[in-house]
């Protein structure tokens, strides 16, 4: 003897779904009119939502519309050199990991050595800690999310109103690495 109308309410800044605003009742609730009433309330909630900031959990790099990336952890930000910023996005678009010859070649036009990658890794190892990039293969031990990658997300969803509002510019824009500038 149950009929409802629901629809879902979606998070402004990324479009994943929250939840559902139902109403639940007899035959009555079943209705175009309480269809709109429901959706001009989730319409609300929503548009509400899209003035709070977001809520980021883990680990997130911004890398869009700066040379220089910004990687947020634990509270803290940490302002990364352009070389450590490409790392960065590249370790973090293969979470799997990578060998020490594809990096280079991810990394640089001409042909590099992978012990000049190893060297820049070490470095990035000191200012990240010993346990934050794994070797053979390279890989993150934390799961980071790029803006990006989260611009990106939303283009796969069809929600083009999330990517502009996410989007900051050009990937690492004076980047040179021919991986970059691909993802670019």
């Amino acid at each position: 003897p149950w009929s409802c109308t629901a629809v879902h309410i979606h998070d402004p800044h990324t479009s994943r779904i929250l939840g559902f605003l139902d109403v639940t009742g007899d035959d009555h609730v079943a209705t175009s009119q309480a269809l709109s009433m429901v959706r001009a309330t989730a319409m609300a909630v929503e548009q509400w939502l899209a003035g709070q900031q977001p809520v980021r959990a883990g680990v997130q790099l911004l890398a869009l519309g700066r040379d220089r990336a910004v990687l947020r952890r634990d509270g803290q930000e940490v302002s990364l050199s352009a070389r450590h910023s490409e790392l960065l996005v590249l370790l973090a678009s293969s979470p799997h990991g990578v060998t020490g010859e594809r990096l280079a070649v991810m990394l640089h036009e001409h042909d590099v050595s992978p012990v000049t990658v190893r060297a820049e890794v070490a470095r990035l190892r000191k200012i990240l800690g010993e346990g934050f990039v794994e070797s053979r293969p390279y890989r993150l031990t934390e799961q980071v999310v790029t803006d990006a990658q989260e611009v990106q997300e939303a283009l796969d969803r069809g929600d083009t109103r999330a990517a502009m509002t996410l989007y900051a510019g050009p990937l690492l824009p004076s980047s040179q690495s021919p991986e970059i500038a691909e993802m670019r």
